[in-house]
């Protein structure tokens, strides 16, 4: 009985120690143990498992899941698939890669740092990505990344090749990517075919180069939004857009030599400010003219079109509906729409210098009052403050525009062909009318009880004292 009874005993322990040796080995086999080797980590139901490499990490990380970065990560000397981490496995959800306040550098002339290429929806935060030579700090060939509190940076000259780029050119597969709050990205961010990129907060600094751009032979079919966030350049626009697409500015800052140059797609920008610094001419992007020479641009130009250039199919349309815009040098310039008109709609908007009229819509007016020019609803707001003011001066350059309430010393000069009044005068063309003190009435000088004249009501008493002595005096 006891030989049976150590048998059975034996048998547990052998069985306890086949599954503590088999649990081990799942985790050595994902996994480091933890400790000076291990660079990621992730905790799940309970467990955390220690990763020497950063793109096993990714590539093992299930849906809703943490990696945490447990130290700064130098590729392709730490860690790194083929010299840089790459994300190119099994679809994941809601997968967050918590840089952990660490950093991700690689300074690999011939590989890029981070690739996600794959159609995973990853969240990266708290951290720097960053490229020391001509390559991508971030890649997002395929997928959706969200930036959250992430420094991004390509430090070479003119930004190198970028220090994002969202899809891939050579197989046309499309990414999209997220910019929000306390994200700063140091270089351009290119957006290749049918990719996307939203920014709603953060900075990107193009540095000498753009902050955003497509690629005219590469990028097709691009949706790119602005809705906040600063952009700038220092050395040429702030958005360069030779592809098809769509580009909407709803909000933001963007400030550069230029503010956006386009060449092909539609930008329509409903919102933000856009500010155009420079001065003298400029070439922007590789552009020729029928004589095969660079094409020369007037930086300081808020809006540029050149659907001319003999290496383009050029298609581009603006429609500016609101927004402030200022310029150096011109709000709108297109290189060949001198007769047609075509190339611009301007609906509305604040502006520092006037806007050709040409490209108004029919519907709209423009007004310019002080310094500044407003078209559509902003200009109705900025008249009805300035009838506010006894010493403002309203010229309608463009439209019909009916003015109320206006307090006397108010200008208003017709310049355009529209039918303009101002409480209730109407202002013919080539003229202006300043809005009267109004008429004095006529005074009577007698005394008033409310309404009622004093004297009438005092006859009318007397006459009824008067009939009242008659009946008395008859009854008598």
């Amino acid at each position: 009985m006891k030989k049976k009874l150590l048998a059975v005993a034996s048998l547990i322990l052998a069985t306890c120690l086949l599954l503590t040796i088999s649990s081990n080995a799942e985790t050595v086999g994902k996994s480091t143990n933890e400790g000076n080797n291990a660079v990621a980590s992730i905790t799940a139901d309970g467990n955390t498992l220690y990763y020497d490499r950063l793109d096993d990490a990714l590539n093992e990380v299930q849906n809703n899941q943490t990696i945490v970065m447990l130290k700064d990560l130098g590729v392709p000397t730490d860690s790194g698939n083929n010299g840089f981490v790459e994300k190119k496995g099994t679809k994941v959800t809601g997968v967050v890669l918590d840089l952990n306040n660490h950093t991700i550098a690689s300074s690999d002339a011939n590989k890029n740092t981070v690739e996600i290429e794959d159609d995973s929806s990853i969240t990266i935060k708290n951290g720097t990505i960053k490229h020391t030579e001509n390559r991508i700090a971030l890649k997002v060939g395929k997928g959706e990344v969200t930036l959250e509190n992430v420094t991004v940076e390509n430090k070479t000259a003119n930004g190198g090749r970028g220090a994002i780029q969202v899809g891939n050119n050579a197989n046309s597969t499309s990414g999209s990517l997220v910019i929000n709050e306390g994200t700063k990205i140091n270089g351009v961010i290119v957006v290749a075919t049918s990719s996307k990129l939203e920014m709603n907060g953060g900075e990107i600094d193009g540095g000498n180069g753009f902050a955003i751009a497509g690629n005219g032979s590469k990028s097709e079919s691009t949706e790119i939004t602005i809705n906040g966030g600063t952009l700038k350049s220092d050395g040429t626009a702030v958005i360069y857009h030779p592809q098809s697409g769509t580009l909407n500015v709803k909000g933001g800052t963007l400030t550069g030599k230029f503010g956006i140059v386009a060449r092909r797609g539609d930008i329509n920008v409903t919102g933000g400010t856009i500010t155009a610094t420079g001065t003298g001419t400029d070439t922007v992007g590789d552009a020729v003219d029928k004589d095969g020479k660079k094409v020369e641009l007037p930086v300081g130009t808020a809006f540029v079109i050149d659907n001319s250039a003999e290496n383009y199919d050029g298609d581009a349309k603006v429609t500016i509906g609101g927004g402030t815009v200022s310029a150096n040098e011109l709000i709108l310039y297109s290189l060949d729409d001198e007769e047609e008109h075509k190339d611009f709609l301007v609906t509305g908007g604040k502006f520092d210098k006037a806007v050709d009229v040409a490209y108004v819509s029919t519907d709209k007016a423009e007004v310019k009052i002080g310094d500044k020019y407003y078209i559509g609803d902003d200009a109705t707001e900025a008249i009805t403050e300035a009838i506010k003011d006894e010493k403002a001066v309203i010229e309608v350059l463009k439209g019909n525009v009916t003015i109320k309430g206006a307090v006397p010393g108010v200008t208003v000069q017709n310049l355009g062909n529209g039918n303009v009044t101002v409480n209730g005068m109407k202002v013919t063309a080539d003229d202006e009318v300043v809005v009267p003190e109004p008429e004095e009435e006529e005074q009577d000088d007698t005394p008033k009880m409310g309404t009622v004249n004093v004297f009438a009501v005092a006859g009318a008493i007397l006459v009824v004292s008067a009939l009242g002595v008659v009946v008395l005096n008859k009854r008598k």
